[in-house]
């Protein structure tokens, strides 16, 4: 990298850099990147390595992010080595670099100042420390891999720390009513979801209800791989355990925090077995630990709320582990989820129950100018309403964070949280009558979960609960593009028909424009933007005066949702104008999804601006032409990028007719077909290398004057049938992004324990 100190890269810039280059490493492949992002803030960060330094530090890890270093080989402590001359220095280039014992050799700048990120380690209390920081990351590694660089004793370490079950305090706030003992049971379930399910190797999810009446035993539920085992009391008919220990209620508590093995009057954890996760809650006293457990640490705390915090509350941050207690009461790796809770919402309707395709129609064909009269007496009423639109600037690439003026609240409680929507009196009631609570019970008991789905509620949250305290969450980035962003909608449906769920969903201009509805609605709501495409195509023109025309449909369609009310987080990528002030990227995070789409595609010269005070928004693209940048930065462990706009596939497609040639060589038309070829080919381009952030990436084959279907609304449905043409390759890369996302965060079975 120059020394250039007119151009200086920031921090976060570089840490993200350094995740993608460990995502690409074999160690770290099936590494959550969110994960990742934390190890390297925990080693110290990306750091400049000056010409002619030297750091003598010992690492495992070492990631040449920008620029070479040389490696200086050093005899190994205690180790014997054949004399002769010492070996040559190793120049490295970009990439990841195992030490893989507690000496690794000094390393120092070749040619030019580098960026590195070394991950330290001396001695054998190190080594611990570093691998107690996630039970998730360790779980992740691939242990081939390290079989291969890490020394015997590293690799007995790495293995005893990886087999550790990860513990979960379940707690909420003081103001919160949501019941806690039938939660406890949605997150068992939304776990065991996520664990590991193969002939060789069931993993074990285990939630307890921890008791403070002695006349009262507590309480546990045991999934093995996805089948429910039961609910009872933590009492045994024997009268010792496996392991000898007197049969106490402590002992058994103890043994389900250590993962060891137990047996109950019908519930049995083989010794051979692995509780994967153990969930713990103290209903009548969820923020005290009871005595037996009162020197426990914890892995995660899981806090139902209806505010997230900015920082772990003083008393639960003692907790957790220290090792991941960060500077001003952050948790580091994902080790405290707040769960911002908000009342149900009807189930949506499906499709077929909707029928958005007559309505919509039947609007569309309405007489013209009353159609007109509408949309313009919306959009007069947006522009003279007071807007409430806040938006949060992203991490920029070419700047300081002090000169951007990055906000507080991009801490890891803001990023780690999720949203979930719970009836605290639908959850309860369900819970009383849910058969497992009797033991006489003749016929076969099926989990809560279940159960609460049946009884109406929300089918979504115990998995989503499960994937945000399991490193499992999913985000897709996507281009602009106009009318392009419906070839999206196929891949949705392929993702869909997987399993594989959309936590995080970052869009600019078009791709801002589906996701939108989608986020709202699912599919339904999509349909309702398919048929809404030839209406949009008809009144575009109007968008060049006054982009409220497009908010103000927008919002009519989905009546006036919120950005900040939605269950999956929608970031509409927008880039904020301020007088004097450089460009900024930022995101929508408060304001109707009309708002956000008008913010995040307000194309100059294409589109009217938009303007609250002195910002004006402007198309997000220049803040990045696919936003996978944004995924990370509100909790997405895996990305996936998707550019919608297919590339040219030759410069001229006119060029086998002669009028075709003369035409361009000697008219403006010339012009006029180069910058279309251009534009396209930059687009290209620049989503490719935009890409590399991602795991998954998607783009169509090139097609003569791709580019123009960008102002093909009309044929919003002809351009679904376009991307359904691309059919095996769409289903290649969702199968893809299942096989990838469903191997996040476990280990090969090779390597298993």
């Amino acid at each position: 990298m120059p020394a250039d100190e007119s151009r200086v890269t920031s921090r976060e810039f570089l840490r993200d850099l350094a995740v993608d280059l460990l995502k690409e490493h074999p160690l770290t492949a099936r590494s959550s990147r969110r994960l990742l992002a934390d190890l390297v803030e925990f080693g110290g960060g990306v750091q400049p390595l000056e010409v002619g330094a030297r750091r003598d530090d010992h690492y495992l890890i070492l990631v040449v992010v920008e620029g070479e270093v040389r490696v200086m080989h050093t005899p190994r402590v205690n180790s014997e080595r054949e004399p002769g001359p010492e070996p040559e220095p190793i120049t490295l280039g970009r990439g990841v670099y195992l030490g893989g014992r507690e000496e690794g050799p000094p390393v120092c700048a070749e040619r030019s100042r580098a960026e590195v990120f070394l991950l330290k380690a001396e001695g054998t209390k190190d080594l611990r420390r570093l691998l107690r920081l996630s039970n998730a990351l360790m779980r992740s590694l691939d242990l081939d891999v390290l079989r291969l660089h890490a020394s015997q004793a590293l690799f007995g370490l790495f293995k005893k720390e990886r087999a550790r079950t990860e513990l979960v305090w379940l707690t909420r706030a003081s103001e919160n009513r949501v019941p806690l003992e039938p939660f406890l049971h949605l997150l068992g379930y939304g776990a065991s979801r996520l664990t590991r399910d193969t002939d060789q190797l069931k993993e074990i999810v285990a939630a307890v209800s921890l008791s403070s009446d002695p006349a009262v035993r507590s309480k546990i539920a045991l999934w093995r791989g996805r089948s429910f085992l039961g609910w009872e009391p933590i009492v045994r008919d024997r009268k010792k355990d496996l392991l000898g220990n007197p049969d106490d209620e402590a002992a058994q508590l103890r043994n389900i925090a250590a993962g060891k093995g137990l047996e109950f009057s019908q519930l049995e954890v083989k010794a051979g077995e692995s509780i994967r996760y153990a969930y713990f809650v103290h209903p009548e006293r969820p923020w005290e630990r009871p005595p037996v457990l009162a020197s426990t640490k914890f892995d995660r705390i899981a806090y139902l709320t209806a505010e997230v915090p900015n920082a772990v509350p003083a008393q639960l941050l003692r907790f957790l582990r220290r090792c991941v207690r960060g500077e001003g009461g952050q948790a580091r790796f994902s080790a405290f989820v707040p769960m911002l809770v908000r009342p149900e919402l009807p189930r949506p309707p499906s499709a077929e129950e909707s029928g958005p395709d007559e309505a919509y129609e039947e609007v569309d064909s309405g007489d013209f100018g009353e159609v007109l009269h509408g949309i313009a007496a919306r959009a007069v009423a947006l522009l003279t309403r007071r807007r409430h639109v806040k938006a949060r600037i992203l991490p920029d690439s070419r700047a300081r964070q002090e000169e951007v003026g990055i906000p507080e609240w991009w801490n890891r409680t803001q990023r780690d949280r999720v949203r979930l929507r719970l009836d605290p009196e639908r959850l309860e009631n369900a819970y009383d009558s849910w058969p497992g609570l009797d033991p006489n019970y003749p016929g076969e008991v099926v989990s809560f979960a279940e159960w609460y789905e049946g009884q109406g509620g929300s089918p979504t949250t115990a998995e989503a609960s499960g994937r945000a305290v399991t490193n499992k969450r999913v985000g897709i980035a996507v281009s602009g593009g106009g009318a392009c962003a419906y070839r999206l909608i196929p891949f949705l449906c392929e993702l869909e028909e997987r399993n594989v769920p959309i936590d995080v969903y970052a869009g600019v201009s078009g791709g801002a424009f589906i996701g939108a509805y989608y986020c709202a609605e699912k599919f339904p709501g999509v349909d309702k933007a398919v048929c809404k495409g030839p209406l949009i195509g008809r009144f575009l023109w109007l968008a060049t005066v006054a982009s409220s025309i497009i908010s103000s449909q927008v919002d009519d369609d989905l009546k006036a949702r919120r950005v900040e009310d939605l269950d999956e987080d929608f970031l509409a990528v927008t880039l904020v104008l301020k007088g004097k002030e450089p460009p900024k990227p930022a995101i929508i995070v408060s304001g109707t999804l009309g708002e956000a789409v008008q913010a995040s595609g307000a194309l100059p010269l294409g589109f009217g601006p938009m303007q609250i005070g002195e910002l004006r928004f402007a198309d997000g693209a220049g803040a990045g032409v696919i936003p996978v940048h944004a995924l990370q930065a509100r909790g997405a462990d895996f990305a996936i990028s998707f550019n919608c706009v297919p590339g040219p596939e030759q410069s001229n497609p006119w060029h086998e007719s002669r009028l075709g040639r003369w035409s361009h060589d000697y008219t403006l038309w010339g012009r006029v077909v180069d910058i279309w070829a251009w534009s396209a080919f930059m687009l290209q381009q620049t989503s490719w290398l935009v890409s590399r952030n991602a795991d998954v990436f998607f783009e169509f084959d090139p097609q003569n004057i791709g580019f123009r279907e960008t102002i093909e609304w009309a044929n919003a449905a002809d351009l679904i049938d376009r991307a359904r043409n691309d059919i095996q390759r769409l289903e290649a890369a969702a199968n893809e992004a299942a096989a990838k996302w469903q191997a996040l965060g476990l280990d090969k079975d090779v390597g298993g324990p």
